[in-house]
């Protein structure tokens, strides 16, 4: 009744957690043993927002008295881990889907180093995947495990390796949907800007992906959460030259917005404040180009 329950509408999530929690209340030895009986249908199924929802569910259920269900999320990771080598494409990635889903919900002070490590190993191989919804869903059930501070850590060099590589423009979004979060997940991360961050540079790239959706993407993350100072100099010029030959209106116009509602606001509107970052004398036709569309943006203000 529970899981028939949750399948048509999350709205019905809130309403079926106290049922499953009284379930395990009467068996908490064999609630592992219910939920993947339970689950396995699901694991085969072709439509995605059905399975979605269930994925979601087990993941609210896990993240309702932490303390208490971590065992339980962890036990299921380790349960649905061999399925994400499955033969059938949709297993494996339903499979990831509830690895992610499961790890995002885990307590931050979860010590688990044998787990995290077979994920890691798991997810690897799934990165390279030859279905490119099985590599998404990789990705993030990596992301909890990265350390965005570490140019060594090995889920941080899988992760940019797959934004600079993967052939699949929803797989590289996906990374960089990941990678935008890390900027912000801590309040030490998101004062920081962007400063000492292994991604940043990775990030800044995207401005010349092959995907105009993704460029512009990478234009808005960069207005919200990194600095122009924690930018390298020459990484800041290339970012500026590539903002003002953009051909795609969209694109152009969220790079207009990185420039003069992110740098420039930051800079209190003063544009030669601003010019100062780029050595005028150096790059002068980059910095006349730079001086009209700021210009243009305080006339209209």
């Amino acid at each position: 009744e529970i899981f028939e329950c949750i399948q048509t509408s999350t709205a019905n999530h809130n309403r079926m957690l106290p049922k499953l929690k009284a379930l395990q209340d009467q068996a908490p030895d064999e609630i592992t043993a219910i939920l993947r009986q339970t689950i396995q249908p699901f694991l085969v199924s072709k439509q995605d927002h059905v399975a979605h929802r269930v994925v979601r569910f087990l993941g609210e259920f896990c993240s309702t008295a932490q303390q208490r269900n971590a065992g339980l999320a962890t036990a299921l990771i380790r349960e649905y881990m061999p399925l994400s080598k499955a033969q059938d494409k949709t297993v494996r990635q339903r499979a990831c889907q509830l690895i992610g889903e499961l790890m995002a919900r885990l307590p931050d002070d979860t010590s688990d180093d044998e787990l995290f490590e077979s994920t890691i190993k798991g997810m690897q191989l799934r990165l390279c995947d030859q279905n490119a919804q099985v590599r998404s869903a990789a990705v993030d059930a990596l992301w909890r495990l990265h350390d965005p501070t570490d140019k060594n850590d090995e889920v941080t060099q899988a992760l940019l390796l797959t934004l600079a590589e993967d052939p699949c423009k929803h797989v590289r979004q996906a990374v960089l949907v990941k990678l935008e979060k890390s900027l912000t997940a801590s309040e030490e991360l998101k004062t920081s800007k962007g400063a000492g961050l292994v991604s940043v540079p990775h990030i800044l790239r995207l401005v010349r992906d092959r995907d105009a959706h993704i460029r512009k993407v990478t234009y808005g993350i960069v207005q919200s959460n990194i600095a122009m100072k924690n930018i390298p100099q020459e990484q800041r010029v290339q970012l500026v030259k590539n903002a003002l030959r953009e051909k795609n209106a969209e694109v152009r116009s969220a790079a207009t917005r990185m420039l003069c509602n992110g740098w420039l606001a930051a800079e209190d509107l003063d544009p030669v404040r601003m010019l100062g970052y780029f050595h005028v004398t150096q790059n002068l036709e980059l910095a006349e180009q730079l001086s009209v569309v700021l210009h243009d943006h305080l006339q209209h203000l």
